[in-house]
């Protein structure tokens, strides 16, 4: 499952570069769906494997699932902002920072492949 997440998000982030550049309301809806798919395989490895059970870890699980769910919403702003022409470079600059700590921690944390 843990490969069925990173391909999602990974294909996710893909179709939000191409939406952001081509502005595109059929591309913007894929992203939407692929939202839901990185939560849902997200959840259910946080389920699966009970992080928040372990001892050493749980703050920074529960800091990644924050940070991921921002992540999603500064996607989300993005889009929706760069086609009403409103994009601020605050929001921008914030998405690249969230979405590398969130990389980051994942691949740190041990349910990483």
């Amino acid at each position: 499952m843990t490969h069925m997440h990173i391909t999602s998000w990974v294909i996710l982030l893909i179709l939000f570069f191409i939406a952001y550049a081509k502005n595109s309301k059929g591309i913007h809806m894929a992203v939407r769906f692929f939202y839901l798919v990185v939560i849902a395989t997200g959840a259910e490895l946080i389920f699966r494997f009970n992080v928040f059970q372990m001892e050493k870890f749980v703050g920074e699980y529960i800091g990644k699932i924050v940070l991921a769910i921002v992540l999603i919403g500064l996607m989300e702003m993005m889009l929706i902002r760069k086609r009403k022409g409103t994009l601020s470079k605050g929001i921008v600059i914030g998405f690249w920072i969230v979405l590398v700590l969130v990389i980051l921690l994942g691949f740190r944390l041990p349910l990483s492949v």
